[in-house]
């Protein structure tokens, strides 16, 4: 008892000392957190999946994933999700009110939603599932020859499933290449540096990271094996396209290989990197 309660004080210690860094990018992740982003990375999910966020009192839906159980039960971005399981939520923290809504898959969760154009609250009874979700969705265009490539997240399996649907446009005639990097937040550089070698020449800088008093800076160039698709491209884009994806979008159009489109991204401009620290716990610091 008395072992946990001082390894919690450490967590919450360690916590407060993170946060008073006062960037929002830099994150301390107990266990349990740790294991949650990790999930995230590889989009395994075993619950109803959606991407929320807490204003100061209410857990909004701010994006919800294709294929969810979220998706099935008509939940929407911008639903205000009040309760779960009859608990006002308002009273959590972001964290914890999550940890109210996820649990195992087979288990049902009572969510009491606000809709802003509904008159009376929406009542949902959703079963969690297990499920895993593609990082790329690619499809022909129906009756156009557009090659539509949704890119969903920078993942761990981000580029073999990039890789994978390039493979497959090499056996169709397309005119146009749509990149679509909306809502994409971004995740590992690598992926971005690895997904941009297939349009770009050997050797061609994609992305430097600078370090902040240092001349030790990083440099990440094209190691392109393949020919370079002559395709012209076209990048969708939005305020929630942020990190990798921004990246990937900026390297294009710098090299005048891609047109961008779409609303002002997030704007990010910096680089975490993860540091285990042998318990199950993370630090997550820019760097």
């Amino acid at each position: 008892s008395d072992t946990i309660k001082q390894q919690d004080l450490v967590y919450w210690a360690t916590k407060w000392l993170v946060e008073a860094m006062w960037d929002k990018f830099s994150e301390f992740m107990p266990p349990e957190e740790n294991k949650k982003f990790m999930e995230n990375l590889s989009w395994d999910f075993e619950w109803i999946w959606a991407v929320v966020d807490k204003n100061e009192m209410w857990v909004v839906v701010d994006r919800v994933i294709k294929g969810s159980p979220a998706l099935k039960n008509d939940i929407r971005k911008w639903d205000i999700i009040m309760k779960a399981n009859d608990e006002n939520l308002s009273d959590f923290s972001l964290y914890d009110a999550v940890a109210k809504i996820k649990w195992a898959a087979g288990t049902k969760v009572k969510l009491t939603i606000f809709r802003a154009w509904e008159k009376e609250l929406l009542k949902k009874e959703v079963t969690r599932e297990k499920i895993t979700i593609p990082s790329v969705d690619s499809k022909i265009i129906e009756k156009t020859n557009l090659w539509y490539i949704s890119l969903n997240i920078f993942g761990e399996n981000t580029v073999s499933e990039f890789n994978t649907a390039l493979e497959d446009l090499k056996s169709k005639k397309v005119s146009w290449i749509i990149i679509d990097l909306r809502d994409n937040w971004g995740w590992f550089l690598q992926s971005a540096v690895d997904i941009l070698s297939n349009f770009t020449a050997k050797w061609k800088l994609l992305v430097t990271t600078k370090y902040k008093n240092s001349i030790m800076n990083n440099y990440y160039y094209s190691d392109n094996m393949w020919d370079i698709t002559k395709i012209p491209l076209v990048v969708l884009v939005n305020e929630n396209t942020a990190s990798a994806s921004e990246i990937t979008a900026w390297a294009l159009r710098d090299y005048n290989l891609a047109i961008i489109t779409g609303k002002k991204s997030y704007g990010k401009w910096s680089v975490q990197e993860p540091f285990d620290l042998g318990d199950g716990s993370m630090l997550k610091l820019t760097i």
